[in-house]
């Protein structure tokens, strides 16, 4: 093919290409809502909006955060032990177990890991 119909047959996998990647981007998909996951803490097994809160979370805590400026930002943890903190996100849509978001911390009781499982 060549000419105008070979141009054509780039430009709607072009536009659909540039739709999703606008979708994407969008500020309202994964925004953090701290009442929200404030309000949702012990809700391990019913809906529960913190699953979609992850990526937006992502953008504000990282490695190096000190635990009291997480708990500020996220309450207590639903689970907690010298290093590690849980917070649950609700029942596995694919299966019997529950998701949680789990935050490991040093000695200094800093940041080291951010981990999405399956309990």
């Amino acid at each position: 093919m060549t000419g105008p119909r070979r141009r054509a047959s780039w430009a709607v996998p072009a536009a659909l290409l540039g739709l999703l990647a606008a979708w994407w981007r969008l500020p309202e998909r994964g925004r953090f809502d701290e009442a929200d996951w404030k309000a949702n803490a012990g809700n391990y097994d019913g809906d529960n909006p913190r699953a979609g809160m992850l990526r937006g979370l992502e953008r504000r805590i990282a490695a190096g955060a000190a635990r009291a400026d997480v708990e500020k930002l996220l309450g207590p943890p639903d689970q907690a032990a010298e290093t590690r903190a849980v917070y649950y996100l609700g029942r596995d849509a694919v299966g019997p177990s529950f998701c949680v978001y789990q935050i490991d911390y040093d000695a200094a009781g800093l940041v080291t890991n951010l981990a999405w499982r399956r309990q």
